[in-house]
């Protein structure tokens, strides 16, 4: 997990959270970290920094950029339980992770490709 954590150091820079959480448990059960927003320009980057844990609850994307945003989902999608995209013109709407919507037909292909 050190290795993981180093390697999120120096691809990314963290603007907020990202720090080892005691649950009371033995390390060996699992190591949790608290929320973390990270600021990575690369989308390569990007997709080896959210997947080495093989999956999350959720994954937010922050971004403006559709090719960046397509190669990140493409790449993630498949390790994290829901992916919620906002960008310069849909934050003052977005609701959060909270807003479950069906997965569209296109989804399901795109996602069948994988």
């Amino acid at each position: 997990m050190s290795g993981n954590v180093a390697r999120r150091n120096a691809e990314a820079s963290v603007v907020t959270g990202g720090e080892a959480l005691d649950l009371g448990g033995a390390p060996s059960a699992g190591t949790f970290y608290a929320p973390t927003l990270l600021r990575c320009e690369n989308p390569g980057s990007a997709e080896a920094l959210a997947n080495p844990g093989k999956g999350s609850l959720v994954m937010s994307i922050f971004s403006h950029d559709p090719t960046f945003i397509s190669g990140l989902v493409s790449g993630s999608s498949i390790f994290h339980g829901r992916m919620m995209i906002i960008d310069r013109d849909s934050a003052a709407d977005a609701t959060g992770h909270g807003a479950a919507l069906p997965a569209s037909p296109a989804t399901l292909d795109l996602l069948a490709g994988i």
